[in-house]
């Protein structure tokens, strides 16, 4: 992943621009945005929750020759500089994902309805692989959400089920018999405990 992000930071002006053809909030879209955060050296914070709101720690300077990031924690209000090689820097999610498409050379790439949507996360990524990694990208298989007792499963909420929770009640053929069945476009619900 270091070097991806090196070829992020070298082609941040083309990866804004890419950006705001899919991305229509403001502080997302505006020049400023860097899709590179910094965990925290002080508070080991990378994304901390303030008033309601996740704020990532944005890189705020780079010098690529020193292989050197600034940054600002919003957590704690510590600033301070990282090596882009000590591997405390992550990627943006939509920026992270194609990023891994070029690593792994992945051609196929299964992905729920809402990021397959025209205009969607897929089809960003698809643009960033191929202009900024230089990878085709892959073949996307949009399906539709599992249902747990009627609500969409929601990590960030609470809503899942694990496949440990899986195993205490039917062996795994039987969960892969249910999803491969069903056309993926159709959504699954379940009830299992």
């Amino acid at each position: 992943m270091k070097s991806a992000i090196r070829t992020v930071l070298r082609k941040l002006e083309l990866l804004q621009e890419i950006r705001s053809k899919y991305v229509f909030a403001p502080e997302e879209g505006s020049q400023e945005w860097v899709p590179v955060m910094v965990v925290c050296e002080r508070c080991g914070m990378l994304a901390p929750k303030i008033a309601g709101e996740v704020r990532p720690n944005r890189i705020s300077f780079f010098n690529l020759d020193e292989d050197l990031v600034e940054y600002r924690c919003n957590a704690c209000g510590y600033r301070g500089s990282v090596e882009v090689s000590k591997g405390r820097i992550k990627l943006s999610w939509r920026v992270d994902w194609a990023a891994k498409w070029a690593i792994f050379k992945v051609t196929c790439e299964p992905a729920g309805k809402d990021h397959c949507v025209k205009g969607g996360a897929y089809d960003m990524g698809l643009e960033v692989s191929q202009r900024i990694f230089g990878y085709r990208g892959p073949i996307k298989v949009p399906y539709e959400w599992l249902t747990l007792e009627g609500k969409a499963m929601k990590t960030h909420k609470g809503i899942t089920f694990t496949p440990a929770e899986w195993l205490s009640v039917a062996p795994p053929e039987v969960m892969r018999f249910m999803i491969l069945s069903v056309d993926p476009m159709r959504h699954i619900s379940f009830s299992p405990l």
